[in-house]
């Protein structure tokens, strides 16, 4: 659900032109700034493009930046998985969300809005690289029979040395 007002802050859904790699990627932006490169829209992690290299496909405007954010989290964020990682957040369903081995947190805060910690307290279990070897493993005491089902089936092993609570 998109919440937007009158007032506030503007928020621009744009697509990128030329596509990239020929995709046709969509996604918002803070705000339009004034750089060295002349007026450029702003994504989530700080990146720029000129405004002219982009169309834009929607526009929202909110109350406040961490609402919009809050909002459209998943959408902001889904650049930081990885659907070919072996590493990454498995829910309490099963579902995987695979990520780059060095960013647990960034995902778990960014994607998910919560730390580390509080995901494996909601019965997460976090997918890590086993020190010293690169192979998927996991840490968590208690997971439930769909995620034994789906560590076994993928060759995930327990490790005694994992970071799980």
């Amino acid at each position: 659900m998109t919440v937007c007002i009158n007032e506030g802050i503007m928020f621009y859904k744009i697509r990128q032109k030329p596509m990239r790699n020929g995709l046709d990627e969509e996604y918002w932006t803070k705000k339009v700034i004034h750089s060295s490169m002349g007026e450029c829209y702003q994504n989530f992690s700080g990146g720029m493009l000129p405004c002219d290299l982009a169309e834009v496909v929607a526009t929202c405007t909110c109350k406040d930046e961490q609402v919009f954010i809050d909002t459209h989290r998943k959408e902001l964020y889904s650049y930081l998985l990885d659907k070919d990682s072996p590493y990454g957040w498995l829910s309490p369903q099963a579902e995987f969300y695979g990520v780059d081995y060095t960013k647990h947190q960034e995902v778990a805060e960014l994607y998910f809005g919560k730390q580390e910690m509080e995901l494996e307290k909601e019965g997460w279990i976090k997918v890590f690289s086993e020190f010293g070897t690169r192979e998927p493993a996991y840490a968590s005491i208690h997971p439930n029979y769909e995620q034994l089902d789906w560590l076994h089936r993928n060759g995930v092993k327990y490790s005694k040395y994992g970071c799980g609570i």
